[in-house]
């Protein structure tokens, strides 16, 4: 699996983004009772406000896996709890969401994140994408999912023929 991870300011933003028709979305995930991206974008916001001094609370990753290797809406689920989980996040109190696009040869979704808990408290994501590529490569093996790197040689390979 590949794992891209940005940080950004606004949560409206990010959702219209993954949200848009045109990207085939399907809400799959996540612990929050909105479905639009105006309505999740408010109740983001309305956790949102315990921390203002917060610049960059958005926390969004997309999760890709291999082209040929479809998984089921139940799998990423499964595969987003433990990933977010792995990292760090509490799925308790922290809100996300997951929405699956189907517009790319590869099967990914997008996980969105409110970095400041319902308690207040801030997830800090620092070293995130050296975690994220370890837990990734953890659940590819336990879950018996085609390595990423095993695809980069298979591409090198037919290069060089």
């Amino acid at each position: 699996m590949i794992g891209n991870i940005t940080n950004g300011q606004g949560f409206r933003g990010c959702l219209d983004y993954v949200l848009g028709k045109d990207r085939q979305p399907a809400l799959i995930g996540g612990n929050m009772m909105g479905e639009t991206a105006r309505t999740l974008a408010q109740e983001f916001g309305s956790v949102r406000v315990l921390k203002q001094k917060i610049t960059k609370p958005v926390w969004h990753i997309s999760l890709s896996s291999v082209v040929g290797e479809d998984l089921s809406h139940e799998q990423w689920s499964e595969i987003t709890k433990d990933y977010l989980i792995r990292m760090g996040i509490n799925i308790n109190n922290h809100q996300y969401i997951v929405i699956r696009h189907t517009d790319k040869q590869h099967d990914h979704v997008h996980i969105i994140v409110n970095r400041i808990g319902a308690d207040g408290k801030v997830y800090h994501n620092s070293h995130d994408r050296y975690t994220s590529k370890k837990v990734l490569r953890e659940i590819e093996r336990e879950r018996g999912l085609t390595p990423v790197h095993e695809k980069r040689k298979e591409r090198i390979r037919e290069r060089s023929r």
